[in-house]
């Protein structure tokens, strides 16, 4: 969702089950790095687009939601 909304390079997914806030959890859990700020467009899109980043998550939670 954040890819097709914000126009975002899709970086794929990394499977990284060591990370704390993944593994110290009993329920489902993603990490979502939405952009990077050392780029400037990155940047800009956090400043400014943050009502969409947060809308296209949510979309992508719902959306998670129906392949359970």
């Amino acid at each position: 969702q954040i890819v097709n909304s914000l126009n975002m390079v899709d970086r794929g997914i990394k499977e990284r089950p060591d990370l704390c806030v993944l593994r110290e959890t009993t329920m489902p859990a993603v990490l979502v790095e939405t952009a990077f700020i050392s780029n400037q467009e990155d940047a800009y899109k956090l400043m400014y687009r943050i009502e969409e980043f947060a809308n296209a998550i949510s979309r992508g939670i719902t959306d998670a939601e129906k392949l359970f």
